[in-house]
């Protein structure tokens, strides 16, 4: 007698299911790549206990402590890449500054990391990047910008993330 499909351990996962595993999967893999570049450039990186934070990790500059925290990006949407800035689940708040100093994203597809003080998001949730295009967007000034996290001034010829790469991509 054939096995019911709902017993079936075969079953595909459904798509939100999925979607949702998916999108984890790459926030880790952004914040180890996050971790790697930083601990290249000097910086000192600790990531807390847990998972109640508001901030993903811990970076010494310069002198300074700074709560980090990453997020990323794969998809292209329209024009741009699109990073959630808030935090929060289905009612999305910007970050305060007691939660959190700097906003790291990461566009995986195009290796850009950009490096926004809490402050100069101007209270947005989202916002945009387009590390692809020619131009001067609003938060270009930011790109590959570790000395927000007081990591010395000097030429970044770093490896990229071999983590992020997609099979099949070529550096």
């Amino acid at each position: 007698m054939p096995r019911s499909p709902r017993l079936s351990r075969s079953r595909a996962r459904p798509t939100s299911a999925r979607k949702s595993t998916d999108q984890k999967r790459n926030g880790e893999v952004a914040e180890l790549c996050f971790a790697h570049r930083a601990a290249q450039l000097g910086l000192i990186v600790s990531k807390p206990y847990g998972d109640s934070a508001p901030y993903d990790f811990v970076v010494e500059g310069g002198g300074k402590l700074r709560r980090v925290q990453v997020k990323s990006a794969s998809v292209v949407d329209g024009n741009s890449y699109h990073v959630n800035a808030g935090h929060g689940a289905s009612n999305k708040r910007q970050y305060g500054p007691r939660q959190v100093d700097v906003l790291a994203a990461y566009v995986a597809p195009e290796e850009a990391w950009y490096l926004i003080p809490r402050e100069k998001l101007g209270g947005r949730k989202t916002i945009r990047m387009a590390p692809h295009r020619e131009g001067n967007g609003r938060l270009e000034r930011f790109r590959e910008r570790w000395t927000v996290l007081g990591a010395p001034q000097r030429e970044l010829t770093l490896e990229t993330c071999e983590l992020a790469r997609r099979p099949g991509r070529t550096p």
